[in-house]
């Protein structure tokens, strides 16, 4: 059986073919029998037309286009079987015109929906066992278009749980509880990323620092590695001790999603953490050498200029060393998205599904968008104060410049 899994084209990105797609190498590793072959479309390879099976990961802002291509390939090839899964499937029950759609994680039944070719929406079991999964399938011909160095150095992403056990407004997360992945397996899936000549690891946890007790484990066996890691964490979540581990282990950033610097935005949201708390841990992190990184999203429901000055102050007394800044997009799944008259925010939830691909906006520099307005600020107001903090503060334009890959 011939099998091609497929990471389409994702425009929203400055640079997508930083990190491999740890979903389908996860994949991959399930389907490991049948050795697949992955197909990442912004690398400019074409979809071959003879395979039997196709496997699509998908996000809203990339479901046009795999409509659009399996369209092409039952055309061309009608006997083959199509399957789709990830955010958006997983979200809306969205099909994307595929065989099967995959509500959920896929190791677990991908195997026997692929020899069964069953079709229609397959509700996934979680598995709750993640040790028990292999590692994402991490070879020449799947990473090859990816490239990734740090400082120099090479580096790929790992992650070791799924999930978050908090409630944001804006967020759709789906993986609810947390599952972990024990210290020991941990060890082991880095030690193997080393010896294929890694040297950085990012680790994509939402929250990496969640268990303190874990963490203090992890850090205990990465020690002996030598590799150098990044993360991200909350601002109520970490501790100058934790830092002091993580430093010791070879941490060299650590990133946080302040989001805004006003805590009545935070409050709208129902981001429970507080201002001040956010502002001592990127200084406690500053201090004991760790670079760190404030995300912040603007436009977000309540958003006024007042608030915008919030997030200004905020950053002007923290100092993090390096400062995003998104524009605030309400993903299907997320309460905001569901339930948009909760809050103050104001969007067309219709044009969203019908128009993704017009719709979601774009992060490279000349292409922003901003889809949202407030009661006390409009789209084009949202985009000039996201304009205008990151001419104040960011150098994330100077840093693509000189091509160096972050996330």
């Amino acid at each position: 059986m011939k099998i091609c899994l497929i990471n389409p084209p994702s425009p929203e990105l400055i640079e997508p073919l930083v990190f491999p797609p740890l979903g389908l190498l996860y994949v991959a590793s399930a389907l490991v029998k049948y050795r697949p072959q992955l197909y990442s479309i912004d690398a400019g390879d074409k979809v071959p037309a003879d395979c039997d099976v196709y496997g699509f990961t998908c996000t809203t802002s990339q479901s046009a286009w795999v409509k659009k291509e399996i369209s092409k390939i039952k055309e061309k090839n009608p006997e083959c079987f199509t399957v789709v899964g990830g955010p958006h499937p997983t979200l809306t029950g969205e099909s994307c015109g595929a065989d099967c759609c995959f509500v959920g994680e896929a190791e677990l039944a991908i195997e026997n929906v692929i020899r069964q070719r069953d079709k229609g929406r397959i509700n996934a079991k979680k598995p709750q066992d993640l040790d028990s999964l292999p590692f994402p399938k991490r070879e020449p011909q799947f990473l090859s278009k990816y490239s990734c160095f740090l400082g120099g150095k090479k580096a790929t992403s790992m992650i070791t749980t799924r999930g978050c056990p908090f409630k944001c407004s804006y967020c759709c997360s789906m993986n609810k509880p947390v599952r972990f992945r024990s210290p020991t397996s941990i060890y082991q899936e880095a030690r193997e990323i080393k010896e294929l000549g890694y040297e950085c690891v990012i680790f994509y946890d939402d929250i990496f620092t969640l268990r303190k007790k874990r963490l203090k484990e992890i850090c205990e066996v990465l020690k002996s590695l030598g590799l150098q890691w990044k993360c991200l964490s909350r601002g109520d979540i970490i501790d100058r001790e934790m830092v002091n581990w993580m430093a010791e282990a070879g941490c060299i950033e650590i990133s946080f999603g302040v989001e805004s610097g006003s805590q009545q935005i935070l409050q709208n949201v129902n981001r429970n953490v507080p201002t001040e708390k956010s502002i001592q841990a990127i200084k406690t992190c500053n201090d004991m050498g760790i670079r760190t990184r404030a995300f912040f999203i603007v436009g977000l429901p309540g958003e006024s200029w007042d608030s915008i000055e919030e997030t200004r102050q905020f950053i002007l007394k923290a100092q993090p060393t390096t400062v995003n800044f998104s524009l605030f997009m309400p993903y299907p799944g997320s309460d905001i998205f569901q339930n948009p008259e909760k809050y103050d925010i104001y969007f067309d939830k219709e044009g969203i599904l019908r128009n993704p691909e017009k719709l979601w906006y774009q992060r490279k520099f000349e292409n922003y968008r901003c889809i949202v307005s407030t009661s006390k600020m409009s789209s084009k107001e949202i985009l000039r104060a996201r304009q205008l903090l990151s001419e104040e503060f960011e150098e994330e334009k100077k840093y693509w410049e000189r091509k160096q890959c972050e996330f």
